[in-house]
């Protein structure tokens, strides 16, 4: 990835799956270290938390004392050309996923690094995307995030009936049938129009928590018990996801949920940023 205006501190950080406990001992001990890290590779202990090994930017060897947290998920590399002159260059963080909102069972690890007053822009680039690489070798060693996590509105229903208000597998989003009920106040508007509004107010909410906006939905599938009533839900739809083009079902049956007007499910696929909107005749 191209770096522009060199920064005196660069961090990285991926995903990954792995308890604290076991991204902490890769990122901090001998084993662990002789698989990612790029500037002690085929590195060694020397004596308890001193290692050393040879620099892949020089060929030359190089020391580090790793002084770890573990409580903290925290691990400083004092690093050096000999154990005499160690400084605090590069520090790692591991936070457990969930505390993040990631799956249960994964990690966010971290990398940052520090520049020196007298380091060339050269070097300093060069480290940045060392630091890139080192990132995804250690994501790749632990594995990398699973595609699948779930999002909640806080519906009693997802409860009850033990299903998620969306799914996000991979780019994908699956937004289960949602009516236009307030989970907040369980109430449910007077109008099909109004209802229609509510559910999707509910349906961005969970779009917005997957990285998605109602550009990215492809498909609309919208159910409405009374015929009369598809004309207002239709202009509900087409205010929020007309921009869009998504394919849409619309039928006409009886809902689950008393005095429902309508009930409504999209899915939709994030795109890279800056991809354009499909175009059409």
């Amino acid at each position: 990835m191209p770096f522009l205006t060199p920064s005196v501190v660069h961090a990285t950080g991926r995903v990954c799956v792995a308890s604290v406990a076991k991204a902490v001992a890769h990122l901090s001990t001998g084993p662990g270290m002789a698989q990612w890290n790029l500037g002690l590779w085929n590195c060694q202990e020397v004596e308890p938390g001193l290692f050393t090994g040879e620099s892949l930017f020089d060929g030359a060897t190089g020391f580090a004392r790793v002084l770890v947290d573990a409580d903290r998920g925290l691990i400083d590399y004092r690093v050096g050309t000999s154990p005499a002159v160690l400084k605090p260059r590069i520090r790692a963080s591991v936070v457990a996923g969930e505390m993040l909102e990631h799956a249960p069972g994964t990690s966010v690890v971290t990398l940052e690094t520090w520049r020196t007053a007298g380091m060339s822009d050269e070097r300093w680039t060069s480290l940045m995307h060392v630091h890139e690489t080192e990132i995804a070798l250690i994501q790749a060693q632990l594995g990398a995030s699973p595609a699948r996590r779930y999002i909640s509105s806080g519906s009693p229903w997802e409860e009850m009936a033990g299903y998620s208000r969306a799914v996000v597998d991979g780019d994908w989003i699956f937004v289960s049938g949602t009516v236009g009920q307030d989970f907040a106040t369980m109430t449910l508007p007077e109008s099909a129009g109004d209802q229609a509004e509510q559910a999707l107010d509910t349906i961005e909410r969970a779009l917005a928590q997957a990285g998605a906006t109602p550009m990215d939905v492809v498909r609309v599938r919208v159910v409405v018990p009374d015929r009369s009533d598809v004309a207002a839900v239709s202009a509900a739809i087409k205010r929020r996801f007309g921009a869009a083009r998504p394919a849409n079902t619309t039928v006409c049956c009886a809902l689950a949920v008393e005095g429902a007007k309508v009930e409504i499910d999209v899915t939709a696929r994030r795109r890279s940023a800056g991809s354009p909107p499909a175009s059409g005749c």
